[in-house]
């Protein structure tokens, strides 16, 4: 099986679950994530290093789902298993579930595994109260583990909801997301400086990662991964959005929009060519599925509500850039084209997606003496675009009452941060509102510094191991 890197957190709440289950109670885990980060490959790993029975079932999108489930059953080596294959059959899901948990005892404890449920819900919204109901009877107090995945983010939050029959029955509840700049660095055996760059391009989504051979440059693999139209960089953004808009082509419209850069709201629409009541159905279709997040200038006091919009996702900001628009050029084998587009467009590209990267990492580190009394960080823009400053600080959020910094993100290949551009920093610093003598200077460059203007500065390695998982 492919290599297995990461999610130590998650296998250890997953273990949490299994270990309470061997004490005799019954654990229900809700498992949420955007589509291809690999939650379904992430279960898998804790059923094969649990070595436990289990029944794993894939829901179809089609009605008979219940002879399915009962089927995943007789295939299982589970006590249930070999019920069914001895001729024990069940009609409906009360009875399914039961009989699937049947024979758990705390030394042989079972894990049913539901991936897709949402699917489930579609076909027939009565299944949630059958699986309350027979967790409530049974389930809850039987050593088994009842581990329901969803890639619909929306649909798994509202069928939590105080008015939903699954309300409070799940023990716990993990976001599974892609892997991170340090998962990436590891998996890849790269440094920080070509880690953040791979992580740029495969955007963390285990299937692309995986493609990637270990210590290769990045030039090597766009090479390889673009010289044919059915390897994983190539299939797994398409697949994510014919999965996430088979019926919302405007909010596909205006996804691609975004993803060539367009940042405004009429900017936007413009040329996604979606406007009136459509634009903003489509931004929050799209804000639901948590594939864009809307940004506002950070400073004290708030001021402007001049929004932008980003894509969440790194791969998926590197895939609709460069891969999908040129389909056709790789349809007729000419990746060389695409690959020599990437590469005199990268550092303008890089610059940009590095920033929402380096932001979640100082976010992850505050707070931490180095930054004085930071808690959250942004950025801050005017509408004219001056200042734009890359990185605010503030002591709380989301009703800051002090910028604690502000900084700049310098993220070139040879020339280091240098007086110049501390020098632009200060300027840009006396124009946000709420900063003052005490306000500290951070500078973020890729190939050092060659300034002393600065309070605070931040190389490659500090922004990946900012990652590092927390023991």
């Amino acid at each position: 099986m492919a290599t297995f890197v990461g999610r130590h957190r998650e296998l250890d709440q997953l273990d949490h679950a299994l270990r309470r289950a061997r004490g005799g109670e019954g654990s229900f885990v809700w498992v949420t994530g955007r589509r291809r980060v690999g939650k379904s490959r992430l279960v898998q790993e804790f059923l094969q290093q649990s070595d436990v029975r289990y029944v794993f079932f894939q829901a179809p999108q089609r009605s008979g789902a219940v002879a399915e489930f009962v089927a995943e059953i007789g295939h299982s080596n589970t006590h249930a298993g070999e019920m069914v294959r001895d001729g024990m059959d069940a009609d409906n899901w009360r009875a399914a579930l039961r009989l699937a948990a049947s024979g758990a005892t705390t030394d042989q404890p079972v894990v049913i595994v539901i991936d897709e449920y949402p699917y489930l819900h579609e076909r027939d919204d009565g299944v949630d109260a059958d699986v309350q109901a027979v967790w409530d009877a049974s389930l809850e107090s039987l050593p088994i583990v009842l581990i329901c995945i969803g890639s619909d983010l929306a649909m798994m939050e509202r069928l939590l909801q105080h008015d939903r029959p699954l309300h409070g029955r799940p023990t716990s509840q993990m976001r599974v997301d892609t892997l991170d700049p340090f998962e990436i660095a590891e998996l890849l055996q790269l440094d920080p400086v070509d880690a953040l760059d791979a992580y740029l391009v495969v955007g963390g989504y285990p299937a692309v990662a995986r493609d990637w051979k270990p210590g290769a440059s990045m030039s090597s693999f766009l090479k390889s991964a673009l010289a044919h139209g059915s390897s994983p960089l190539v299939i797994n953004g398409e697949r994510i959005l014919a999965a996430e808009f088979a019926a919302e082509l405007n909010a596909r419209r205006v996804l691609e929009a975004i993803g060539l850069g367009e940042r405004t709201y009429t900017a936007i629409g413009s040329a996604a060519a979606v406007g009136g009541p459509t634009l903003p159905r489509a931004l929050g279709h799209l804000a639901d599925k948590q594939l864009v997040e809307q940004r506002r200038p950070l400073a004290v006091p708030p001021g402007t509500k001049d929004t932008r919009y980003q894509i969440v996702d790194a791969g998926l900001r590197f895939w609709l850039k460069f891969v999908g628009p040129f389909a056709a050029e790789l349809d007729r084998g000419r990746g060389d084209l695409v690959v020599d587009r990437i590469l005199r467009e990268w550092n303008d590209f890089r610059g940009r997606s590095i920033e929402p990267v380096i932001r979640e990492a100082l976010t992850r580190i505050v707070p931490d003496a180095r930054f004085g009394a930071t808690e959250h960080v942004g950025s801050y823009w005017t509408r004219s675009n001056h200042p734009e400053v890359d990185l605010i600080g503030v002591d709380r959020f989301p009703k800051p009452r002090t910028v604690t910094l502000t900084g700049s993100i310098k993220w070139r290949d040879q020339a280091p941060f240098d007086d110049n551009d501390a020098k632009s920093l200060i300027g840009d610093t006396a124009f946000v509102p709420g900063t003052d003598a005490d306000t500290l200077l951070i500078g973020v460059s890729r190939t050092g510094f060659d300034t002393d203007r600065l309070d605070i500065q931040v190389g490659p390695e500090l922004i990946v191991n900012a990652y590092r998982p927390r023991s």
